[in-house]
């Protein structure tokens, strides 16, 4: 890995910390994305931007969600306590 550029090899180490990407796997993603069109690796950028900022743990169940509680939550009778 010492002959390829430093941005490259950051890109391996970055995605080599994923779970489930060991040191190939991360390279072998880290030499596609760098030969891929520069659209799609800007689509990829801001997927992974916006899931990041907009999902989150919801307060009451822990699903994934955009809203604090989940919808189905939010919408059980008063009488029970969120």
């Amino acid at each position: 890995m010492a002959s390829l550029p430093e941005p490259i090899i950051a890109l391996i180490s970055a995605l080599g910390k994923l779970p489930g990407i060991g040191p190939r796997s991360a390279e072998r993603l880290a030499l596609h994305l760098v030969q891929s069109d520069i659209d799609e690796v800007q689509q990829l950028a801001q997927a992974l931007v916006a899931a990041r900022e907009r999902i989150r743990t919801c307060s009451i169940c822990g699903a994934l969600t955009e809203e604090d509680a989940v919808r189905v939550l939010r919408q059980l009778p008063s009488a029970m306590p969120l």
